[in-house]
């Protein structure tokens, strides 16, 4: 798309990893903070999955900038979305399900992120083929928003189980 030469990618290719790395930390760092200034930890996760979500939107604009500069900034920019949104959506669990059921909860979860990670390796496979690398982005920056509103008004409150602070304490 841009023609690169393998040296070129070389140089800039780590940059999203990078963002990638810092966006977990940033991520975790965010609920920590939100969580100390009194906020109950499932809203603290709720907002900096909000802010995550949104940040990983930046995949759409990336696959339609002509500018290379601007396009690895936008990955980087939906890297560390994506890296922040995992840091606050892997705790929720144990943050608000009994403790004899977050394993099973985890099973499940762990089942279901595989599949669709096969599912969507296949399928985003077939789109770059027949369409291009723009579909795949466009979804990737749109299935973040999706997710968002399952954690936000599917999953209700997601008000810590009671049951959790009498086996916590």
């Amino acid at each position: 798309m841009h023609g690169l030469s393998i040296v070129r990618i070389g140089m800039i290719a780590w940059i999203p990893f990078l963002s990638a790395a810092l966006g977990g930390l940033a991520g975790g760092a965010l609920a920590g903070i939100l969580i100390r200034l009194g906020v109950p930890t499932p809203p603290a996760r709720k907002w900096c999955i909000t802010l995550s979500a949104l940040l990983m939107t930046a995949a759409i604009p990336a696959a339609l900038t002509t500018s290379l500069a601007l396009a690895v900034g936008l990955i980087a920019t939906a890297t560390f979305g994506y890296t922040s949104y995992t840091a606050n959506t892997l705790p929720l669990p144990a943050d608000v399900f009994p403790r004899n059921t977050v394993g099973s909860i985890w099973g499940l979860a762990s089942m279901g992120s595989g599949l669709g990670g096969m599912l969507f390796s296949w399928l985003g496979g077939r789109v770059i083929d027949r369409y291009g690398y723009v579909p795949v982005f466009v979804a990737y920056g749109i299935m973040p928003l999706v997710a968002l509103a399952i954690v936000l008004f599917l999953l209700g409150p997601l008000r810590p189980d009671p049951r959790f602070w009498q086996t916590a304490c």
